[in-house]
């Protein structure tokens, strides 16, 4: 989009944006403009607006980049703008769905791309079957055991999570990828080991949107490189977001789940791991990556300043928030204070044998030997424990966040103070994810000041 500068009393200077060279610096072209005797400082603002514009249009097409194909343009994108700027959980994510893109689009060039192609490709993969999913139906700890591997030694060759072996062995379903990494580390063919389960699912509208958000990123980066003038990805219709509702639990049944974790004895790692997501409301991979420096027993305060997770082909890793929303600070209730503190005790007497102590740049799920819990386990663990608890009210780790949020805005909580603690980028964020909390929180409202009210109106 052009722009005007007054330069003089006579005249404006004109400013034309042109595409952006390989250092993604955008070139500027000026030109003077004089203002025509007579004309009044408002029509003369106009014209040479419209001078600008045609200035422009006039240098479209000068200096344009070669064009590229979309298999090549790929490669640039992650390699100077998704891995340089996105979260690595997020890239992890982009690089699992670009063989599909790159299958689609990578013979094409960039600019041979439209809103037509994508809507086709969207319909085409509404009807694609799921992933087909593989197991060992018996016998996975024999081939384990006969090929030297023990559960940790074969989950660390593979480079793979506990619950993706714990699963092989039980005989339950795991992802193509964790099933070829497991027979790479073992030496052996695919079919020696798994059996492929074809599903008979299609994908869904929120995995359509997961490829669109993907294809919008790579495109409207082309655009701001200076390789298409538009990003098609914009202007194609997209299928509705299935909002399924969230899951949460009421006050009394956090309250049973304590009673019962504290009457099985559970361990204290995950009693006290279910406890702080409960508590703080923050995210399974931020709570398993906090260090005992982030917690400020005086102030009474957590610092969220990175997270863990599982990154393909380079295993657990840790790394920072990249967004100002998911860094905050939250302020933490006494009763979780006390439990930090009396973890802290209990891991000092675990290492107290073997002359350690905890240490303040150590991580809370921090191993005698330095390895970190993975969050999987922590989902596994949570399984496990209500499959031998039916009774319970079943959760998931992350159920545990929107239980938090759910709590503070049913006690009135002001939007924005729960979207800073949960480390959301807006309040329309917060909003949109818990539109029923809320809605449910202002029928309470309003019966409440109907029960305050009511009795003297009746009275009248």
């Amino acid at each position: 989009m052009s722009t005007i500068r007054k330069k003089s009393q006579n005249s404006y200077q004109l400013i034309a944006y042109g595409r952006y060279d390989d250092n993604h610096v955008q070139k500027k072209y000026y030109r003077t403009w004089t203002i025509p005797a007579g004309m009044t400082p408002a029509a003369a603002r106009k014209a040479a607006q419209r001078a600008a514009d045609e200035f422009e249009a006039s240098l479209r097409g000068r200096g344009a980049k070669e064009r590229i194909k979309f298999s090549a343009f790929v490669d640039k994108w992650l390699t100077d703008y998704a891995v340089p700027q996105l979260k690595p959980k997020t890239v992890d994510g982009y690089i699992g769905l670009l063989p599909v893109l790159q299958a689609e689009f990578g013979t094409l060039y960039l600019d041979e791309i439209d809103a037509a192609h994508l809507a086709m490709f969207y319909s085409k993969l509404r009807q694609t079957r799921k992933q087909s999913l593989y197991c060992c139906p018996k016998g996975f700890s024999i081939i384990m055991t006969d090929h030297g591997f023990t559960r940790n030694s074969l989950r660390t060759k593979a480079g793979v999570a506990e619950s993706v072996i714990t699963s092989a062995i039980r005989g339950q379903n795991i992802r193509p990828y964790s099933a070829e990494k497991i027979v790479s580390a073992l030496g052996l063919p695919l079919s020696e080991v798994f059996c492929e389960i074809s599903s008979e699912q299609y994908l869904d509208a929120n995995t359509v949107l997961h490829y669109h958000r993907v294809m919008s990123s790579i495109l409207q980066t082309a655009v701001t490189w200076g390789y298409i003038p538009d990003n098609p990805a914009h202007i194609v219709a997209t299928p509705r977001k299935s909002n399924k509702p969230i899951k949460y639990l009421q006050p009394e049944d956090v309250i049973a789940l304590i009673e019962t974790m504290d009457r099985d004895h559970v361990p204290a790692k995950y009693r006290l791991a279910l406890l702080a997501l409960v508590l703080t409301g923050m995210r399974r991979e931020e709570l398993l990556a906090t260090r005992w420096m982030d917690i400020d027993f005086t102030k009474g305060t957590l610092e969220v300043v990175q997270a863990v997770g599982y990154i393909r082909q380079k295993g657990l890793q840790i790394y920072d928030t990249k967004t100002t929303g998911s860094y905050r600070v939250i302020s933490l209730p006494d009763c979780l204070l006390s439990e930090f503190k009396s973890y802290r005790e209990y891991k000092d007497k675990q290492l107290e044998p073997i002359g350690l102590s905890v240490q303040d740049s150590d991580y809370l799920f921090q191993e005698a030997d330095g390895h970190l819990l993975w969050p999987s386990s922590v989902t596994s663990w949570v399984r496990k424990f209500y499959s031998r608890h039916p009774e319970l009210q079943r959760i998931t780790p992350h159920g545990l966040r929107h239980t938090n949020a759910s709590i503070q805005l049913n006690n009135h909580t002001p939007l924005p103070a729960v979207s800073e603690t949960l480390g959301h980028t807006n309040s329309q964020t917060t909003a949109a994810i818990y539109a029923h909390v809320i809605q449910s929180a202002k029928v309470a409202a309003s019966r409440q000041v109907d029960s305050i009210l009511a009795p003297y109106l009746k009275n009248r």
